[in-house]
């Protein structure tokens, strides 16, 4: 068990030094401080030391020279091109304008990036694993924190920087205790669909959520819009209906949907909002507001308002080494709709 673990601290060591001869930080020929020094720096014993600094003696990025000391391999030559993973839940088809600005921001930073896609289903620990043995510089990380145990991803990544992209569920850990965040700034852009609906003169609004139990950190950030706008979820202005209950008795909602009468629907997906489309055609006549702005919104005929939310932004915001602590990107409203204001009944 001891062995392993030193194993492991040498092999995080290694990495350490690794990144800044790569980075430039350590320049080619510079002289190494005695293994003492350096196992007083990284807090380890001189054993581990030692055994990292052979995993880069063997990798040829330091040389000893006898009677002299440990130098940076003067052949070794800084990267020009930082490495950068992305292990993300998300595949090619799920969303739209994801991937593509990944690769169109890489390339003007001049970084490298690795696309680790990862399933609760599957043995995503070892691609996670697998990914981190490509010795990233810096690892983005794009998932759902119910699905994945946090702790144990920062384990597994432990000695690279991380930094948690657009909708990491992170409730109810604090993300600037796993790296640096560029989120989703939900709260404010639901904060602003619902000002926007109440300002346009509709007092029963449906909100369309994913689960019939809210999420906590999905709960607070509706409360959060809710009250920012004088309203509750026990507000006769408000229909809670959740994709669970959709699926599950579409019958039941559109009768739900149509006693209340709602003038006007705000879903956390655009999804959510053609799928009710399907089963209370009714709901074509309100003005309605989804999320991501997808191929949903955009159909012929069928066009909602949707938020949409930079990818470029995020991505440029997460690979900019001087990144730190968390920042919120806010979607913008994308509006589609000519509401006759007249016909809404208040």
């Amino acid at each position: 068990m001891e062995i392993a673990e030193h194993k492991a601290k040498s092999h995080l060591i290694m990495q350490d030094i690794n990144r800044m001869i790569k980075t430039g930080a350590l320049a080619p020929g510079t002289k190494i401080m005695s293994l003492r020094k350096l196992a007083d720096e990284y807090g380890v014993g001189v054993n581990v030391m030692r055994h990292a600094m052979k995993l880069l003696e063997e990798s040829n990025l330091v040389v000893s020279k006898h009677g002299s000391g440990t130098f940076v391999n003067p052949s070794a030559r800084p990267s020009a091109n930082r490495l950068a993973g992305l292990i993300t839940s998300y595949k090619r088809d799920d969303i739209e304008n994801y991937f593509e600005p990944l690769f169109e921001a890489a390339s003007e930073m001049r970084v490298v990036p690795m696309v680790a896609q990862v399933s609760s289903a599957s043995n995503w620990r070892q691609t996670v694993s697998d990914l981190v043995s490509r010795n990233p510089d810096e690892i983005l990380v794009d998932i759902e924190a119910r699905n994945f145990p946090l702790d144990e991803l920062k384990e597994l990544c432990a000695g690279i920087p991380l930094c948690f992209c657009n909708r990491w569920e992170w409730y109810p850990e604090r993300p600037e205790d796993y790296g640096s965040a560029v989120l989703t700034d939900y709260k404010e852009a639901y904060a602003e669909g619902l000002r926007h609906l109440l300002n346009n003169g509709h007092r029963r609004i449906a909100i369309a959520v994913s689960h019939r139990k809210l999420r906590p950190f999905k709960q607070k950030e509706l409360e959060y819009a809710l009250k920012s706008n004088s309203l509750c979820f026990d507000s006769p202005e408000i229909l809670l209906i959740n994709r669970e209950d959709v699926e599950a008795s579409p019958e039941k909602i559109a009768a739900m949907l149509d006693s209340y009468a709602p003038t006007a629907l705000f879903a956390q997906t655009d999804y959510l909002v053609a799928r009710l489309e399907e089963i209370f055609p009714y709901i074509e006549q309100t003005e309605r507001i989804g999320f991501f702005d997808l191929h949903f919104s955009r159909t012929r005929n069928h066009e909602f308002s949707s938020f949409n939310l930079s990818f470029k932004d995020v991505w440029t915001e997460a690979l900019d080494p001087e990144q730190k602590g968390v920042q919120y990107l806010r979607p913008k409203l994308i509006e589609r709709q000519n509401v006759n204001k007249q016909a809404i009944a208040v």
